[in-house]
């Protein structure tokens, strides 16, 4: 990996803009920070099955929120 990519270095100034931000819950930066640390081909995949699981349950929750509230989903 060439530190002196360009992509690579917006990508980690975003990291730092994000990881100065107070609104940014904990669990954001902590996954950031850690993220640096990994091997981009088995973050990937981490961040795959964590979009697709995380991206369900939020769904039904809403769902189930939207049901319970009575609206139409």
């Amino acid at each position: 990996m060439r530190l002196d990519d360009p992509a690579l270095i917006e990508t980690n100034n975003q990291i730092d803009w994000l990881l100065s931000r107070p609104n940014v819950s904990p669990w954001l930066k902590d996954a950031l920070t850690a993220a640096r640390g990994r091997d981009p081909v088995e973050l990937l995949s981490d961040l795959s099955i964590l979009d697709c699981v995380l991206r369900s349950r939020c769904n039904a929750q809403v769902r189930s929120m939207l049901e319970k509230s009575g609206q139409d989903v």
